[in-house]
């Protein structure tokens, strides 16, 4: 605490070599009264003082006082030097006070000697006056975020306390540079440091607030199959996160969780919430099942019933593709109206399908049997010019 600097103009010299110049009795003047921020930098005290003659070898003491109240007698010694020099020859002694203490001191010096010179070969002189030093204290400046972690995209609070103003550095990413509170909106984790003075004292101290932005969780959403037909089921199934939440809730087995199953019989959009519980950051993907309708197929002859070996035509309608079961008797078991030219009664089922959905139908041909015809005549043989 005891922090000083004996500022003299020269090196102190303990050689009475040298012709000094020695205080008069009377006083010269001290430095005026100075106001300093608690651990700041203070100047020096001087004390600037007559003098008169010189000696060749006076012992001189200079020492500096410390005082509670506005007094030149009394109080701490925080400074004393002695010797014999050529130092005080310049007329000026100075003193650095201490600012680590809050408060209002008051300085003083006194200087004495002794030894031959052409006047004052003994005294002492004390300044005219104290110096008074007030030290006053640092703001206790605090800085809060809103929040401490967010997730991407979102915003947070800065506060400070403890100031009259307010300066942030550095200013990237908030709303404003100074006063409180402003709004940071960045993107990645950031540390902001606060100058909170007292606009009082102009004293001023600092406070740093660290914001940490979390990554959105990159959510992925896929169904079992993209398409359905209606009346199937899929899965719809999420990645990404720890935890889902699906909207609509309608017609899937469950609102939450990963896979869930669709069971809708319309084509619809899902969209999934995904949380990382460990950061609370949530992002969402969405996933679309398509339901496809169920054709309606129709089978039907040209002709129900033929005579065999005639042929008929068998016409599948309601869908893109056809399939005939079985194949036998038919032109073509892979088009929509193939050729019947079987010799008996048959039963043909056909499966049409569009867009991956199929359904069937059935058709029967009935192939009646062809009569036996036979012809007799009354005589087998007869004259010319007969009949039978």
């Amino acid at each position: 605490m005891r922090t000083f600097l004996l500022s003299l103009l020269s090196v102190l010299s303990f050689s009475s070599a040298f012709a000094v110049f020695v205080p008069s009795t009377t006083p010269g003047s001290m430095s005026a009264t100075a106001n300093y921020c608690q651990n700041a930098t203070a100047s020096p005290i001087v004390f600037t003082y007559n003098t008169c003659g010189t000696t060749s070898g006076a012992t001189i003491t200079i020492t500096w006082f410390r005082n509670a109240t506005n007094s030149l007698t009394g109080g701490t010694s925080v400074s004393v030097t002695s010797g014999t020099s050529s130092t005080l020859s310049t007329g000026t002694v100075s003193f650095t006070p201490p600012t680590a203490t809050v408060g209002t001191l008051y300085y003083y010096c006194t200087i004495t000697w002794a030894g031959a010179g052409t006047c004052n070969t003994s005294g002492s002189l004390t300044s005219p006056t104290t110096t008074r030093v007030n030290i006053n204290a640092l703001p206790t400046i605090t800085a809060t975020a809103g929040s401490a972690a967010i997730c991407r995209g979102n915003t947070t609070t800065l506060s400070s306390t403890g100031g009259n103003t307010y300066s942030w550095n550095p200013a990237t990413n908030l709303s404003a540079a100074t006063g409180t509170p402003v709004t940071f909106s960045g993107t990645n984790t950031a540390t902001y440091t606060v100058t909170g003075t007292n606009t009082v004292t102009g004293c001023a101290s600092t406070a740093s607030v660290t914001v940490t932005v979390n990554a959105l969780p990159t959510i992925t959403a896929t169904s079992g199959s993209a398409a359905i037909c209606r009346g199937a089921t899929t899965t719809l199934s999420a990645t990404g996160g720890n935890t889902y939440s699906w909207n609509p809730a309608s017609n899937i087995s469950a609102a939450t969780g990963t896979p869930v199953t669709f069971t809708g019989t319309a084509t619809a959009t899902y969209t999934v919430t995904g949380t990382n519980t460990v950061t609370g950051c949530a992002s969402t993907a969405s996933v679309t099942v398509t339901v496809n309708p169920i054709p309606t197929v129709t089978a039907t002859p040209s002709a129900a019933s033929i005579c065999r070996g005639s042929t008929t035509t068998l016409t599948g309608a309601g869908a893109t593709t056809y399939s005939w079961n079985p194949a036998t008797d038919l032109s073509n078991a892979a088009i929509a109206n193939p050729i019947f030219s079987g010799t008996n009664t048959a039963t043909y089922t056909v499966t049409g399908t569009s867009l991956g959905c199929s359904s069937t139908a059935t058709v029967t041909v009935t192939v009646n049997a062809l009569p036996t015809i036979t012809a007799t005549p009354g005589s087998a043989s007869i004259c010319t010019g007969s009949n039978t």
